[in-house]
């Protein structure tokens, strides 16, 4: 599986960090996009991460993306992201408050997932609750591989079950 990671902060870095240490994906598969220059540059330092600064048509080699911005930040990039999209391509979103009509719609792309991770994923313990249409079939393994890396992962039948994993969790 080749991963896309756009947002870089500390739960972003998390994520890739554990998928990487687990054998979830190599560091030739993933691919983090960090618009911060001072962040870009920290993370540059260490040489098993490849970072970029804006998304691309490069993205199109990626077989997930996972949107891992500020909630307010969303709406101008899930349109530029939204172009770069190819149709078999899964994104998800660790984004609060966004939900899963709002994502397609931004990004004019049908395959998307909602997820609340919890912050014990920083450590590697944390619980994720997952919301995706049943028609996803095969693409949920990934949500299930990315997110059983950094802790227990949870599936919901309704959307707004994931209000109570949250609760629940936290």
């Amino acid at each position: 599986m080749r991963l896309a990671i756009v947002g870089a902060g500390n739960l972003g870095l998390a994520i890739a960090r554990r998928c990487f240490e687990v054998g979830v994906v190599s560091a030739d598969e993933l691919l983090l996009v960090e618009r911060d220059e001072e962040r870009r540059t920290l993370l540059a330092r260490d040489p098993e991460l490849r970072v970029v600064e804006e998304p691309s048509a490069d993205l199109g080699g990626y077989d997930v993306l996972l949107v891992a911005v500020k909630p307010q930040d969303f709406q101008p990039l899930g349109r530029a992201l939204g172009a770069f999209l190819l149709p078999d391509q899964l994104v998800i979103s660790v984004m609060a408050g966004i939900p899963t009509a709002t994502l397609a719609a931004t990004l004019n792309h049908a395959k998307v997932v909602r997820t609340m991770p919890n912050l014990g994923v920083m450590a590697g313990k944390g619980v994720t609750g997952w919301y995706g249409s049943r028609e996803l079939g095969p693409l949920a393994d990934p949500v299930e591989s990315i997110f059983g890396a950094v802790g227990r992962v949870c599936r919901v039948d309704k959307e707004e079950l994931l209000d109570v994993v949250t609760a629940l969790s936290g």
